[in-house]
């Protein structure tokens, strides 16, 4: 939640102050799928991979990679949604 609102207050508050153009919105919308898809496709991929291995140390590694995709669908969630505000 925090990083989609992060995210939205950037992009509103970088369009009216900055010189730098902000990438059209279908590249916006585009990237942020991206994202989501990536996001999406990590978590399984992580536990297929660390399905035999019952470690201390790769169990760790793994919530940090799932804690991680979830901040980056937070981070496509605004992007996304900042593309429709703007």
């Amino acid at each position: 939640m925090s990083a989609t609102v992060a995210a939205l207050l950037t992009l509103m508050c970088w369009s009216t102050s900055s010189r730098i153009k902000l990438p059209p919105v279908r590249t916006s919308m585009n990237i942020g799928q991206g994202f989501f898809i990536s996001a999406l496709m990590v978590a399984p991929v992580t536990n297929w991979i660390v399905h035999g291995k019952q470690t201390r140390l790769v169990s760790n590694i793994a919530f940090v990679v799932l804690v991680s995709m979830v901040m980056i669908s937070g981070l496509a969630n605004g992007l996304v949604g900042g593309s429709l505000v703007s």
